[in-house]
């Protein structure tokens, strides 16, 4: 047995022990997983015993109690201490609009980090401590990007139809209509994700939240600081007074037009943000021709310890530069 170790090369052990943690790990979450699994099928049984005992009407409090009992799944508990800000990161996992557990969210980021150690370790040849190195970088940043992505997808879509919900009330209270049902007719009537939005807003309201304040709740599901402009609109109405179907309708129409300046401004700036698109990915771009030309020539820069200075300083005054670019083509309004 020590004859054979010792005829392996320090790649190919570095390798079995990594695929052998890999598979531990991922054994110890199935372990998790399921165990969750069966307590959620304990959970469902015992709520189906209290509907036949004691009705319908008293299995909300059954499940209210189980709930309370046991917030977060062990599979979330798993991942929790590995996880920074771990509330921050379920408002934000909220706010995609999916059913996103911090606990899938670590899932995704460990096996987004294994899966580019093997790519980049195999088919980019680079040692086995550069690609740990990579598979971590590769981890951290897809499964957050994706996040990212599904977040302002969510909230353009939003923004979108904001506008047409609050035409909504405005229409609905012109008609003699209470607030609260109006914002009720925004949920029956819009699409999503205003509808979902809105739902949960009239959910709030009826277990006795103000209207502004029910708003405020919502908008932390939802990265749009035009949410929250409606609930002051709200707010400062209901204690100045006064024609609140007015004031809504200028509220849509600013909205209107805010998204109209986003849309020019996108439209004016799209030459410049092409151009720091294509300045910041053309290194990239050639280092990687390179590679496909002359991979010895590209890899004494990871093989030689100059090199490695050279990468740093090279990486470090990309990042300096697209941050530079992108702050220029980006405005607020």
């Amino acid at each position: 047995m020590n004859a054979l170790l010792n005829q392996l090369s320090p790649d190919v052990l570095f390798a079995a022990v990594a695929v052998l943690a890999a598979v531990a790990v991922l054994s110890m979450v199935y372990v998790v997983a399921s165990f969750n699994i069966r307590e959620r099928t304990q959970r469902r049984a015992r709520l189906e015993r209290a509907a036949n005992r004691r009705g319908a009407a008293k299995v909300d409090a059954e499940a209210l109690t189980l709930r309370k009992a046991d917030p977060t799944s062990r599979f979330d508990r798993f991942f929790r201490p590995f996880l920074p800000k771990p509330d921050k990161l379920r408002a934000r996992l909220r706010q995609t609009g999916r059913k996103i557990s911090p606990g899938q969210f670590g899932l995704a980021i460990l096996i987004s980090t294994l899966t580019g150690f093997v790519v980049v370790w195999r088919l980019g040849g680079l040692p086995p401590l550069h690609s740990m190195v990579a598979g971590i970088a590769i981890g951290l940043i897809v499964p957050n990007l994706a996040v990212t992505v599904m977040v302002n997808k969510r909230r353009n879509m939003f923004l979108d139809s904001l506008a047409d919900g609050i035409d909504v009330m405005v229409r609905g209270l012109k008609a003699g209509l209470p607030v609260s049902e109006t914002v009720v007719a925004v949920a029956n009537e819009s699409k999503e994700p205003v509808k979902g939005v809105f739902k949960e807003v009239a959910d709030r309201i009826r277990v006795g939240a103000q209207v502004d304040e029910a708003i405020v709740g919502a908008a932390e599901n939802i990265a749009a600081s035009e949410l929250k402009f409606l609930a002051i609109t709200l707010s400062v109405q209901k204690e100045t007074g006064g024609n609140l179907a007015e004031t809504l309708e200028n509220l849509s129409e600013i909205l209107r037009k805010r998204r109209q300046m986003k849309l020019k401004i996108k439209a004016v700036s799209s030459e410049a943000r092409a151009s720091a698109t294509i300045l910041g990915s053309l290194p990239f771009v050639m280092f990687l021709i390179l590679f496909a030309v002359n991979t010895s020539y590209v890899m004494e820069l990871f093989n030689d310890p100059r090199g490695h200075v050279l990468l740093a300083m090279g990486l470090g005054s990309m990042a300096i530069g697209i941050g530079v670019m992108a702050k220029m083509v980006r405005f607020e309004i």
